[in-house]
C-alpha cells in the first residue's frame, strides 16, 4: 500500500481487507484527511459498501455516502475524526503520486477563479458557473409542470453494445471535451410553451413524436423507452418519444415518418454556459502546455470534464449555489439546458456512428468503438473532435458495456 501525505491529507491505495485497515496504515498524528486512491475497493457500489463496513477499530461516525465510484465518510478513534474521500471521481483509477499532484496543479487552475475544490466535481462546476455567470439565477425558470415532464421524460446519453464475436482489432474514439463544446452554443431561453405542432424545426423545443424507421436504417436515430432502458430501434414502430428538436430535425433529414402529438417550445435561444465552458476550455488548453507527468496531465483533463459533465448533470434537479453562504443557496434545476445539451449530445453521436464502415461494436455518452478502421473528420485540436483513445487486438466477444470496459481499461 503506498501513500503520499500532504499536511493533514494523505493520499493512499486501499487496503482490500476494509477501511479500517487502510486507515491503520495511512493516518499518522496530524491527519485529518484521507483520500483513497486507485483501484475500487471491491466490486460495484456493493464492493465499496462491504468495504466500507470493515471498520476494524475504528468507529463509523455516520453512514457512508457510497455510489458505484465515489465514498466518503467519517471515522474516529480516541476522539480522532478523519474525514475519508475517493480520488476516483475526480482523477480516474490513479496512484496516490498521480492523484498528489493532479490535485496540486487542479488547485492552481481553479484559483484563477479564485474557487476551490469543494465536495464533489458537480458542486464545485457549479461553484464556478456562479463566479463566472452570477446573473442566472435570475433568468426564468420551466414551470412547475413543464420541469416535471423534462423530468420525466428525459433520457441522457447513448449507450448501446452491438451484437459482435470479438476480432482482429478493436479502436474506441471519443469526442475531446464534447460537452465543453456544446456548451458554447444556444441553449433553450424563456418562458416555454405548450403547442400540438411544430412549425420550425429549428426551434429549441421537446417533442413527443409518433415515428416510424426509413427501410434499411443500419443505426437508429431516435431513442425509445423499453421499461428502464433506451433502445434506438431501426426498424418496426410507429414508435412514441419525447426527443430533442434537433433529433427530430435530423430524423425528418434521415426519412423517418413523423407525427408530432405534443410538444414544448421556448421563444429564445441564448447562450447562458457560453462563458462558464470558454473558461473551463481554456484551462484544459493551459494544463495542455504546462510542463508535468503525463499520467498527471490525464487525470487534470479528467477532473476538469469531471466538474463539466457532472455540472450539467446537476443542472437538471440541482442547486445552483449563487453564494458562499449555504442559506443563500436556491434550488434553480435548468432541465431545460441539461436536456438540449444531451439531445445534441445524442445527436452528435448518431452521425459519427452513421458515417462508420467498420462494424460497429458499441457507443457510450461521447465515444464508440469499431471492428476495424474508425471514418473520422480530421482533428484541429478543438473541443468536440473525435479522437482515438483506444486500440486493441485479438479482442474477445463483448457480451455488455461492463465486459468493453474491463477489456478497454475505460468506463
Amino acid at each position: 500500500m503506498s501513500a503520499v501525505q500532504d499536511g493533514a491529507r494523505v493520499y493512499v491505495t486501499a487496503d482490500p481487507a476494509g477501511i479500517g485497515p487502510t486507515l491503520d496504515a495511512a493516518v499518522t498524528p496530524g491527519v485529518r484527511s484521507v483520500v483513497v486512491c486507485g483501484a475500487r475497493p471491491g466490486y460495484g457500489k456493493s464492493g465499496v459498501e462491504q468495504w466500507a463496513a470493515m471498520t476494524g477499530r475504528w468507529l463509523a461516525l455516520d453512514k457512508p455516502w457510497v455510489t458505484r465510484s465515489a465514498f466518503r465518510g467519517r471515522y474516529g478513534i480516541g476522539g480522532r475524526t478523519v474525514h475519508v474521500t475517493r480520488a476516483e471521481p475526480w482523477f480516474g483509477i490513479a496512484d496516490p503520486t498521480t492523484v498528489y499532484g493532479a490535485a496540486r496543479v487542479l488547485s492552481h487552475v481553479l484559483g484563477s477563479w479564485d474557487v476551490r475544490p469543494v465536495g464533489t466535481p458537480g458542486k464545485t462546476g457549479f461553484a464556478l458557473l456562479a463566479k463566472i455567470s452570477p446573473g442566472l439565477e435570475n433568468w426564468p425558470t420551466c414551470p412547475p409542470e413543464i420541469r416535471d415532464l423534462l423530468w420525466e421524460t428525459t433520457g441522457q446519453g447513448r449507450f448501446e453494445i452491438y451484437p459482435n464475436r470479438g476480432g482482429d482489432l478493436l479502436v474506441g474514439v471519443d469526442a475531446r471535451f464534447q460537452y465543453g463544446a456544446l456548451s458554447l452554443l444556444e441553449l433553450p431561453a424563456g418562458t416555454p410553451r405548450r403547442v400540438d405542432r411544430i412549425d420550425d424545426l429549428y426551434a429549441p423545443s421537446w417533442v413527443h413524436v409518433e415515428w416510424t424507421p426509413p427501410p434499411g436504417a443500419r443505426v437508429g436515430a431516435l431513442p425509445f423507452r423499453m421499461g428502464k432502458n433506451w433502445e434506438w430501434p431501426t426498424d418496426g414502430g410507429p414508435w412514441r418519444s419525447w426527443v430533442s428538436g434537433a433529433e427530430l430535425h435530423t430524423a425528418d433529414e434521415c426519412g423517418y415518418r413523423l407525427r408530432v402529438l405534443d410538444a414544448v417550445v421556448w421563444p429564445e435561444r441564448r447562450k447562458p454556459l457560453a462563458s462558464w465552458a470558454r473558461a473551463l476550455i481554456g484551462q484544459r488548453a493551459r494544463v495542455e502546455r504546462m510542463p508535468m507527468d503525463p499520467a498527471v496531465r490525464a487525470a487534470v483533463r479528467g477532473a476538469l470534464r469531471a466538474m463539466l459533465v457532472q455540472t450539467i448533470g446537476s443542472l437538471h434537479r440541482g442547486t445552483l449555489s449563487v453564494s458562499s453562504a449555504p442559506a443563500d443557496e436556491t434550488e434553480k434545476a435548468r432541465p431545460e439546458w441539461s436536456t438540449a445539451l444531451w439531445g445534441l449530445a445524442r445527436n452528435r453521436l448518431y452521425y459519427a456512428l452513421e458515417r462508420q464502415t467498420a462494424p460497429l461494436v458499441a457507443c457510450a455518452l461521447d465515444a464508440y468503438y469499431v471492428a476495424g478502421e474508425p471514418v473520422n473528420l480530421p482533428d484541429d485540436g478543438k473541443p468536440g473532435r473525435w479522437v482515438e483513445t483506444h486500440r486493441s487486438t485479438d479482442w474477445p466477444a463483448l457480451k455488455n458495456l461492463a465486459a468493453l470496459y474491463k477489456w478497454t481499461g475505460g468506463e
